[in-house]
């Protein structure tokens, strides 16, 4: 039982783990995105 436990915990962290990474991509894309959009209005003005 105390192992079923254990293996249940291990995989959900895992799996926790892996949805953080997912997205903090997602984030930093968007992030580099707005950044980029940002600097070209910057241009644009000066």
């Amino acid at each position: 039982m105390r192992e079923k436990i254990f293996m249940f915990l291990f995989f959900f962290s895992i799996l926790l783990s892996l949805f953080i990474y997912v997205n903090g991509q997602k984030v930093l894309k968007q992030k580099d995105y707005k950044i980029d959009k940002l600097q070209e209005q910057l241009e644009a003005c000066q």
